[in-house]
């Protein structure tokens, strides 16, 4: 099933929901590419992404490579704060993908993402 999103800007930040699923490293690129295009269109430095209804068929090694792909070809709005909720079952991998970054923090509730988003 391709992935689908809605956008809205709320307050300071674009929130977007992705719906879908994501199977491979292409598709995860072009995940993470359509997310930040909407961001760059916004004018926006903040996002807040709802993933829970996208689910990622992919191993913690992929994800980690399109990561770094993503970051040297550019495709990520600098400067940019970003929280994204997973469903329960991406959690551990997103989390673990993104520990070393401080401008991405993964959540399992949007409330907690609305705050961290906040503070930043």
């Amino acid at each position: 099933m391709p992935t689908s999103y809605q956008s809205e800007i709320k307050g300071d930040y674009l929130y977007v929901i992705a719906k879908g699923s994501v199977d491979s490293l292409d598709e995860m690129l072009a995940h993470i590419r359509n997310v930040h295009a909407k961001l760059a269109q916004s004018g926006l430095l903040k996002l807040l992404v709802n993933d829970t209804q996208c689910h990622m068929h992919l191993n913690i090694d992929g994800i980690a490579t399109v990561i770094k792909e993503a970051y040297e070809q550019e495709w990520l709005v600098k400067q940019a704060r970003v929280a994204a909720v997973s469903s329960p079952i991406n959690f551990p991998i997103l989390q673990h993908t993104f520990k070393s970054t401080e401008e991405v923090m993964i959540f399992t509730d949007e409330k907690d993402a609305e705050v961290w988003l906040a503070s930043k």
